[in-house]
């Protein structure tokens, strides 16, 4: 227990060459050593020449096009294992890490074999002493998730961690497996924590460990492709854990309601990205949707 292990953090990266150098910098305050390597979604904005310019020591791995939160976290996952890493700090590229981020969660985990995945206490960026996630809760009886946001002095299970921050043991992924890539963004790591707790490992948050987030800012929190990923990967969560009736039992149900008031209100954007998720489950059409499908006519 001497010995502090290896350990990698992956940020999947597109098009926030700000919010990454910001995020960047503050790893380099980190009181344990780590290897940073950040997989780029095929930016357009410069990113990769910022960071050849100010971090010439983070690794960058350019991929050919957007694969989206899962397909760009799982090429990094990959490259953590075949280097060594003992554990995987994945963080957004609009977080801001504690200095002893990596050292509070690492000593926690070692801790005990089946803690898989520790979560930190995630903090609003812009307001930050307000608590955003102390870990997640699900209703799997309709995969209904929200984030807990509890005040606390001691860790204790939860039953899923934000993507946004989260250290996962390299034996975890070894055991259970990647991310699901046809979740594209959104839910992939809800299913990713249902899987390894029923391997057998444990989610835990760590209040002693923090970062502070910048909430919704890939997105934004009105935008159609964010309404259309949540309605679409909520039903391919149910799939996969209760089954397709279960599914099907929210779509024609909640689903179908929140289209008639998105209706009734005149949000076009949402009824559409509603339209589009529900026709797209149907069809088992997953993975990215193209920008222009969502905000057409």
């Amino acid at each position: 227990m001497n010995r502090f292990p290896p350990v990698m953090v992956v940020i999947p990266h597109w098009n926030r060459k700000e919010e990454l150098s910001r995020c960047l910098r503050s790893l380099a305050w980190q009181s344990r050593l780590h290897q940073v390597v950040v997989i780029d979604n095929a930016s357009t904005d410069a990113s990769g020449e910022m960071l050849a310019a100010e971090f010439p020591r983070v690794r960058l791995y350019r991929c050919q096009s957007n694969l989206g939160f899962a397909g760009a976290t799982n090429i990094g996952l990959r490259l953590a294992i075949a280097a060594g890493a003992e554990y995987v700090l994945l963080l957004n590229n609009d977080t801001v890490a504690h200095p002893r981020l990596i050292e509070h969660l690492v000593e926690f985990a070692r801790q005990d074999a089946r803690r898989g995945i520790v979560a930190p206490s995630v903090y609003y960026l812009d307001r930050p002493t307000r608590l955003w996630s102390s870990g997640g809760e699900i209703d799997l009886t309709r995969c209904a998730c929200h984030q807990l946001a509890a005040e606390g002095k001691k860790p204790r299970q939860v039953d899923y961690a934000s993507g946004c921050a989260l250290l996962v043991a390299s034996r975890l992924i070894q055991h259970v497996g990647l991310l699901d890539p046809r979740f594209f963004m959104y839910f992939e790591e809800v299913d990713w924590c249902l899987r390894a707790r029923r391997a057998g490992f444990e989610i835990w948050h760590l209040p002693q460990a923090k970062v502070w987030h910048e909430v919704s800012a890939t997105l934004g929190e009105k935008s159609p492709a964010l309404h259309y990923y949540m309605a679409r990967n909520r039903l391919l969560l149910l799939q996969k854990n209760r089954g397709s009736l279960a599914a099907l039992r929210v779509l024609t149900g909640e689903y179908l309601r929140a289209l008639a008031v998105a209706r009734w209100r005149k949000d076009r954007a949402r009824s559409r990205a509603l339209r589009l998720a529900m026709a797209d489950f149907v069809s088992q059409r997953f993975g990215e949707k193209p920008s222009a499908a969502l905000v057409g006519g």
